[in-house]
């Protein structure tokens, strides 16, 4: 076994394991373990300012979660939707580091 099955094999059994830190989600249709940060999308926040603060009546939702790569047939782009947990959303930014996709989502609702 080489390095990256060892590290796609500790993903499963470790981080995203749904009786350590994940939690069951629904992503596009299917049932995922992932791993919702809220203290993360703090950090992130901080530094910028929405727009939703200058439009009256509009509230920005904000979703930032970890999901495994192998999660996805194609890898997610940015600007495009995305379900999360029945809910429609925009993808604002996808990174991925080690076989894990970090995935930051937002929401206007009125």
């Amino acid at each position: 076994m080489n390095f990256k099955a060892s590290v796609a094999l500790d993903n499963d059994a470790v981080f995203l394991n749904f009786d350590e830190f994940g939690e069951l989600a629904e992503v596009n249709g299917k049932p995922a373990v992932v791993i919702i940060d809220e203290d993360e999308l703090e950090k992130r926040n901080l530094a910028k300012t929405s727009v939703a603060s200058d439009v009256e009546g509009l509230s920005l939702s904000e979703v930032l979660f970890y999901i495994s790569a192998r999660h996805f047939d194609h890898r997610p782009q940015t600007f495009k939707r995305m379900d999360f947990n029945g809910k429609r959303y925009m993808i604002d930014a996808v990174y991925e580091q080690m076989g894990i996709l970090t995935i930051m989502l937002s929401r206007y609702t009125g």
